[in-house]
């Protein structure tokens, strides 16, 4: 498995529109020194009383990516004390960095052309291997937060990004005859 190069944020943009772990996108540069790029945050200050959630997401992530499964790629981001300075405008996302201080999960901003998968407005230019790779991927890593309601999948004309996963693992070492039905699979987007 690849090891998750580490950036630190130099200028905080906005948070991003929806996610309960109150994400926001900065701007970072790599360790060593480089172009900045933009990041997605997740700061660690999001997952609340779940501090397990992060592992899980980092794990699924990279595994998703190591199977073929298109996710953003993750990476570690340090959130220095003084970025919450540019965090003004927005308490919540400036709380959030004040309480996530160090180092923190984080994904390559795919770019602002890339479109939610919305209930209702599915993409038609997807193929069927796509689909049904990113579901059994859920199955595999037991997530039953992709649903109608939640999908976390962006798209671009032929492609699916299939995102957070701090959800997964949630069944532990139940036999898979009881985690399918708790996996709610008529519920899932896909």
């Amino acid at each position: 498995m690849a090891i998750l190069e580490k950036y630190e944020a130099i200028t905080f943009h906005k948070p991003m529109a929806r996610g309960m772990t109150k994400p926001f996108l900065v701007s970072a540069v790599p360790e060593g020194g480089g172009e900045a790029i933009d990041l997605v945050v997740k700061p660690r200050a999001g997952y609340a009383d779940r501090q397990d959630a992060i592992y899980k997401e980092i794990f699924s992530t990279v595994l998703a990516r190591e199977l073929g499964v298109f996710t953003p790629q993750p990476v570690i981001v340090d959130l220095p004390i003084g970025l919450e300075f540019g965090a003004a405008d927005y308490p919540a996302s400036q709380a959030m960095i004040e309480q996530s201080y160090g180092l923190n999960y984080a994904t390559v901003f795919l770019g602002s052309d890339w479109k939610t998968w919305t209930n209702g407005a599915n993409p038609n230019s997807l193929d069927q291997e796509t689909l049904q790779s990113s579901f059994c991927f859920d199955a595999l890593v037991q997530n039953a937060d992709r649903r109608v309601d939640n999908p976390n999948l962006l798209w671009k004309g032929d492609q699916l990004a299939t995102l957070d996963f701090d959800r997964a693992f949630t069944y532990g070492g139940r036999p898979i005859k009881e985690v399918l039905p708790m996996l709610q699979v008529e519920q899932h987007v896909l």
